[in-house]
Order: C-alpha cells, then sequence, then structure tokens
C-alpha cells in the first residue's frame, strides 16, 4: 500500500479543543511542525476549515421573492419541477439554498449547475461538506493513489474522517 504524502493541514487531537471537533476523535501523538506537515498518516490530514464570506447584498433592485428550498440530495429533476412549480423567475427571484445539495440522490452535479445557472445563494450542509473535504484529500495527501490504496487505508482504518466511505 502507498504510503500517504506528509502533506497539508496535519493536526493532532491536542489541536482540537476539548468537547469541540466533527467528532473524529484519534489517539495519535503525533506532532505537527511549524509547516504543518507530520510525520503520521492519513488519519493525521484536516481538511483547511471553510473560508466565511462575507454577506451578500442585493445590487440594483431587490428581487420581488427570497425563495429557500433545503436538502435536494441530488436530485436535480425534482430541482427543476420546485422552481416550476414555485414559478421562479430568473432575474426576478433567488433562490437561497439552505444546505445538502449534493449526495444521496441519482444526480448531484446536475444540482451543483442548476444552482450555478439561477445564479443561487447558498450555505454548505453537512452532505455538501463531505464532499468538499473528501476533494481536497484526493487532490492532496491521496493525489496518486490507486482506487486499491485508498480501500487498504479504508479497510485498515486509516481514512482522515469517519464519514470517508469508498463503497
Amino acid at each position: 500500500m502507498q504510503k500517504l504524502p506528509n502533506k497539508l493541514n496535519r493536526r493532532t487531537n491536542k489541536d482540537d479543543k476539548e468537547g469541540e471537533g466533527d467528532g473524529d476523535t484519534q489517539s495519535s501523538e503525533e506532532t505537527t511542525t511549524d509547516n504543518g506537515t507530520s510525520s503520521g498518516n492519513a488519519k493525521s490530514f484536516r481538511a483547511p476549515e471553510p473560508e466565511l464570506v462575507s454577506e451578500k447584498t442585493f445590487t440594483g433592485t431587490a428581487p420581488e421573492r427570497l425563495i429557500f428550498i433545503g436538502d435536494i440530495h441530488g436530485c436535480a429533476e425534482e430541482f427543476g419541477k420546485l422552481l416550476e412549480t414555485v414559478n421562479f423567475k430568473q432575474g426576478s427571484d433567488q433562490v437561497i439554498l439552505v444546505g445538502d445539495l449534493v449526495a444521496k440522490g441519482p444526480d448531484s452535479l446536475g444540482v451543483v449547475n442548476k444552482a450555478r445557472s439561477i445564479k443561487a445563494w447558498g450555505v454548505r450542509g453537512n452532505h455538501d461538506d463531505r464532499v468538499v473535504r473528501w476533494g481536497q484529500f484526493l487532490q492532496g495527501p491521496a493525489k496518486g493513489m490507486s482506487e486499491s490504496d485508498l480501500k487498504a487505508l479504508e479497510d485498515a482504518g486509516e481514512l482522515p474522517y469517519s464519514d470517508f466511505e469508498l463503497s
């Protein structure tokens, strides 16, 4: 099995404040250097905290309606039908997505593309966050690893988050 390179944003439980965090406790005693690297394993990887964005303000005329939608979970067809049902008008209405655009359903990418095309605003839900963290892990420390290497990490309980699954 390929070892993970010593890369980005690694930390130990000692870095987490007691009672906080994402529930992924670890017993690792590794140390983190000043440049954020360590000699640990995949479990020591932590994706960067999401950046907070400044508040959104309407430019020009305020929208006629604010339409709040949550928990789409990758159901692009249903998302489109919902927009039709509420008679969404591009340019007049503003859609605000309140989390969980992706996962579970058959077309997460379709949901993201639709949200972009209608210029929806949104907040990241827990399922969205998992997809972002997976992407950062796969493009960072796990870059170039084969699926069998990743499966071996999963089988050994060495993936960085307990909610990461390959199956």
